[in-house]
């Protein structure tokens, strides 16, 4: 199997593969690019580039670091959400890679340097190990901000630091515990890969891909035996972030945007403060939240502004 994913360029496989040989296969044939040869890190040869950022696109950077063993790898992958094929069509795709043997404090550089060049890209790192810790740290002391934050249920040494540098930081952390959400993690990956939706430029992952099974008694997920997978752990956690987390806080941010915007619109408006006593509910009778033309009215203020039938009943 090896020998044929290597030099034959066949993907035999076997029974016990999470993706079927055909669909890597077909992600190999219709997706996988060179990298460019005019864009690279002059300081990092394990990077690779197949598009240059691009103004005004979203990009998730996702890391997981290496444990530091002698067969593990750390992978950083840029995923751009606003992709676009040769047609013009909208698609999710690889946009750059590293992989390689940095731990800690240089891949928190490195991952801050990346991130930053393709437009402050929503970073997810894997803070499962210390090396992830590591990374994390750096990158919030050289002043990182747009990172996936995940709640805790307990005080942890990652808290203690991170509460050191940034007061905010005691409810949640930043980071993502892949192993507490490996199956749904994986599964969502592999869905996409088949289905086409993501498009893999990295011959490094479609070898990856090729040597990805379901393992032991309980059929885990996982490589075979000598083989890696990292570029897939890294890839599917930042997909998974980017369906289940990113989207909902953008549509969050949108939302109070359009709340704060009504607001600004609005010149001046008056209206007396809820009452919360015992047994009450904050009603249209009560004021805030909730406006009506004759409760304002009552209230003998104004209230101004194009936008002020957003509050309800005001005409």
């Amino acid at each position: 199997m090896k020998i044929a994913q290597e030099l034959d360029v066949s993907f035999m496989g076997s029974n016990d593969n999470v993706i079927a040989p055909e669909f890597i296969e077909m992600q190999d044939r219709l997706n996988v690019r060179e990298p460019l040869e005019d864009f690279k890190d002059p300081l990092v040869d394990e990077t690779w580039f197949w598009k240059t950022p691009i103004e005004g696109h979203r990009y998730i950077c996702a890391v997981d670091p290496s444990r530091g063993t002698a067969a593990d790898r750390t992978a950083i992958e840029i995923i751009d959400m606003d992709g676009r094929d040769e047609n013009g069509i909208p698609i999710i795709e690889q946009v750059a890679e590293y992989v390689g043997k940095k731990l800690g404090d240089d891949i928190g550089a490195i991952a801050y340097q990346y991130a930053t060049m393709y437009n402050d890209a929503f970073v997810v790192v894997d803070a499962t190990g210390g090396q992830g810790d590591a990374a994390i740290i750096t990158m919030l002391q050289m002043g990182y901000k747009n990172m996936y934050y995940e709640d805790m249920n307990q005080k942890t040494y990652m808290l203690q630091r991170a509460t050191k540098i940034y007061d905010s930081y005691t409810d949640k952390l930043p980071g993502f515990h892949f192993q507490g959400n490996r199956y749904p993690v994986l599964a969502n990956f592999a869905g996409l890969v088949r289905n086409n939706e993501f498009k893999i430029r990295s011959a490094r992952v479609i070898n990856e891909l090729d040597t990805w099974i379901f393992k032991g008694d309980n059929a885990r997920m996982d490589h075979m035996d000598g083989a890696h997978d990292d570029t897939i752990t890294s890839l599917a956690m930042g997909l998974f972030v980017m369906q289940y987390s990113f989207n909902r806080l953008q549509s969050t941010i949108n939302k109070d945007k359009a709340i704060l915007n009504a607001y600004m619109m609005t010149n001046s408006f008056k209206v007396k403060k809820p009452q919360m006593g015992s047994g009450r509910s904050i009603t249209p009778g009560t004021g805030l939240p909730f406006y009506n033309a004759q409760k304002m009215k009552s209230y003998n203020n104004t209230a101004y502004g194009n936008y002020m039938w957003l509050f309800g009943g005001y005409k």
